[in-house]
């Protein structure tokens, strides 16, 4: 039935969607390119606190580095541009967890819509916002969260 095949198609583009743009959060492709106007020796979150499963805290505030409030604008966006997500070797990937930069290192992705990059130590919290830079929500991702752009 009619029904049946859109939903089908429906799921079918959700599955590669998710393949291709989600997924990738959490890994890096083998061909991964440096981003463009990255530093050669960033400052990275010196002091990641541990949970009591081992894991690095979620949502640890050091206002040393990122406090989620100061020195904004070095994320801020002005051109604001639509994107849109292209299919690429999604599934050619490996285990690499994302590195931390503080605030006082601008971070600029090689494509349009990251979906692994380096990304501030403190992501949004979940709600609906206006506008969100990609170093904020980059880290929503990596934990699993869903970002709808």
């Amino acid at each position: 039935d009619s029904m049946g095949a859109a939903r089908f198609c429906f799921l079918q583009h959700l599955f590669f969607y998710y393949i291709c743009c989600i997924w990738p959060a959490t890994f890096r492709q083998r061909n991964y390119k440096k981003p463009v106007g990255t530093p050669n020796r960033p400052r990275r979150v010196a002091y990641r606190p541990m949970d009591k499963n081992g894991r690095p805290m979620m949502g640890y505030i050091n206002p040393d580095c990122d406090d989620g409030k100061k020195r904004l604008n070095v994320d801020h966006d002005e051109r604001k541009q639509d994107s849109s997500c292209g299919y690429h070797d999604a599934l050619k990937f490996s285990f690499v967890t994302p590195p931390h930069y503080c605030m006082d290192t601008r971070i600029k992705y090689p494509s349009r819509i990251p979906t692994f990059e380096g990304h501030r130590p403190l992501w949004p919290r979940y709600g609906e916002y206006n506008y969100v830079p990609p170093q904020r929500w980059l880290h929503s991702i990596e934990h699993g969260a869903v970002v709808m752009l």
